[in-house]
């Protein structure tokens, strides 16, 4: 069964071409948040970012590609950062493998090479352009921890309207994450050094 929340209200940082960033120093207050009408069931975007801006520092909320993103990006010393995670709310072009609906969100994050493979076996191999990972696995299926459609190549999962439940079994995964956008993050940082 697909669980579903209301579809979000049009954002005007959508509009511009430019990546729009804001740093958030704590959760938004309950005037501030934007209003998810959700099942109980269902854990909201809100709470997925309250939890990480409350367990990890150096993150900030932006929005790139027209999608609700966390990067660490720490004194903002990068453009954007390094993804921590992204929250997909509708099909684009080129991913469309989930078949998200208007309610629909899917939480992707990049995991480390170790629990990828401890969770699914083998990292499957680069899709073709506009392809999907082959895995055998329903991209559809709601509250179930998938390689990402698309980056599962690049040790990426993927949940489709997460439940609580299945939420508490991917803030374990979330300190993996944490740890490859901090790594990330000090690669670049060098990069621009030696620059």
């Amino acid at each position: 069964m697909r669980r579903s929340m209301a579809h979000p209200p049009a954002h005007p940082e959508l509009a511009s071409s430019a990546p729009q960033t804001r740093a958030l120093d704590r959760p938004l207050g309950l005037g501030e948040q934007e209003k998810y009408i959700m099942s109980d069931e269902v854990v909201s975007i809100e709470e997925v970012i309250a939890y990480s801006l409350e367990t990890f520092t150096g993150l900030i909320e932006a929005w790139n590609w027209g999608e609700r993103s966390l990067f660490y990006n720490p004194e903002r010393r990068l453009p954007k950062g390094t993804y921590f995670l992204i929250f997909k709310d509708r099909d684009g072009a080129n991913d469309s493998a989930s078949g998200i609906r208007p309610g629909d969100y899917r939480l992707n994050v990049g995991i480390s090479k170790v629990a990828f493979t401890d969770r699914f076996g083998a990292v499957p191999a680069r899709p073709a352009a506009s392809g999907v990972v082959q895995t055998g696995h329903d991209f559809a299926e709601p509250d179930r921890i998938l390689p990402h459609p698309v980056y599962g190549w690049m040790c990426w999962i993927a949940i489709l309207n997460p439940t609580h439940e299945t939420f508490e079994e991917v803030k374990a995964l979330l300190s993996g994450a944490y740890e490859r956008a901090v790594e990330r993050f000090r690669s670049r940082m060098g990069q621009r050094r030696r620059q």
